[in-house]
């Protein structure tokens, strides 16, 4: 297979080195496995990519509201939600169908420039997060949205973008911290071929297998 290595997620934000090893191993065994690694770039304007789901998420958030507020017969209140959704709630009423319609492009534009770079690349491999496993209660919507999203960027630096593109995306336990935490490798097929990234799952597992490996309690 030919396979593009990602290293800087769309946020441009800061990976674990840990994340950023198992990337770098798992090529080293796909290329020990007779697979082409070449190292690419992503061709996409991450201010335009965020402008665009911003409104998108923003807007999916208002519906799902007032589709309950209507089951319910009233208004929700700050009480209904959790912190982070009331203030993307409360945020986003204002937005526009231009605004949307404006979105939808956006992430149709990012899903064309994808495509195009799979034209040279079968499969796109890089660390699932940008940092190990958090701690339970980091992600928790039932705190300040700024502190929220510090964390969130970890989880979805690499993964909001197949989440947007609809791309098949698998992550693969193939890297582990000296502390015994499991670190996924994502390799992202092009659209509706999900069954190359099955075939490549169990060539990796035959290869490097993970079954029997349990982090510490």
């Amino acid at each position: 297979l030919r396979i593009g290595l990602i290293t800087t997620p769309i946020t441009h934000s800061p990976v674990d080195p840990q994340c950023s090893k198992a990337a770098a191993d798992a090529a080293k065994l796909c290329e020990s496995l007779g697979h082409h690694v070449q190292e690419v770039q992503l061709p996409i304007d991450p201010r335009e990519f965020f402008a665009s789901t911003r409104i998108i998420m923003g807007t999916g958030t208002v519906v799902r509201v007032v589709n309950r507020e209507q089951e319910l017969g009233r208004k929700a209140t700050e009480n209904d939600l959790e912190p982070v959704i009331w203030q993307r709630y409360q945020s986003s009423r204002g937005y526009s169908a231009e605004q949307f319609s404006e979105a939808v492009r956006g992430v149709e534009k990012a899903t064309r420039q994808i495509a195009l770079l799979q034209r040279d690349f079968d499969v796109l491999l890089s660390p699932t997060l940008a940092a190990p496993p958090a701690k339970l209660g980091k992600l928790s919507l039932n705190q300040d949205t700024a502190a929220f999203e510090k964390e969130a960027i970890n989880v979805s630096a690499f993964t909001m973008l197949y989440n947007a593109t609809g791309q098949p995306a698998m992550s693969v336990p193939l890297h582990w911290t000296p502390e015994g935490l499991p670190v996924g490798v994502m390799f992202a097929g092009r659209y509706g071929e999900e069954g190359l990234l099955f075939q490549l799952a169990g060539q990796l597992e035959q290869a490097s297998p993970w079954f029997k490996k349990i982090p510490p309690l």
